[in-house]
């Protein structure tokens, strides 16, 4: 069992670890949400919400303001589609094949080492292990989920 100023260093370091993820991974997730098809920005929320089992809860202002930003970078095309009733013009994102290459180089260069075997070994370790009881163990993803 933890002790009680260990279980804080542990959610600490989580809570930290969590933050800076959903931080880097939110427009790696909304540009992955995209290749399936052209979206709207409710849309992408919903899709990166499913893709992270809910751990990135983006709100409506800041994917649109972080897709204006790919918008300018060329990495997705914003089309915007006039509006039947009273409302505003609805944008719909698409992703370009600027974009699909860059999502695609990321991951073969900044996420390849997942899929090595000396990771799956490690994950396998550290997750084969039963950890103290912690609030922030629980429920944690198995291998076999992960994969």
């Amino acid at each position: 069992m933890l002790t009680s100023e260990e279980h804080r260093l542990v959610e600490y370091a989580c809570k930290t670890w969590a933050d800076g993820h959903v931080k880097a991974s939110l427009a790696v997730f909304a540009m992955l949400a995209l290749s399936s098809r052209p979206q709207w920005v409710g849309d992408v929320q919903e899709s990166v919400r499913e893709m992270s089992r809910g751990a990135m809860q983006p709100d409506a202002q800041t994917l649109h303001r972080m897709m204006r930003r790919l918008d300018r970078l060329g990495l997705v095309r914003c089309v915007r589609y006039e509006s039947r009733g009273p409302g505003a013009a609805r944008k719909i994102f698409a992703l370009t094949e600027v974009g699909e290459a860059a999502i695609t180089a990321h991951f073969s260069r900044s996420w390849g080492h997942l899929s090595s075997q000396s990771f799956v070994h490690a994950w396998r370790r550290v997750t084969a292990k039963d950890l103290p009881d912690c609030a922030c163990c629980r429920g944690r993803v198995r291998i076999s989920e992960w994969r």
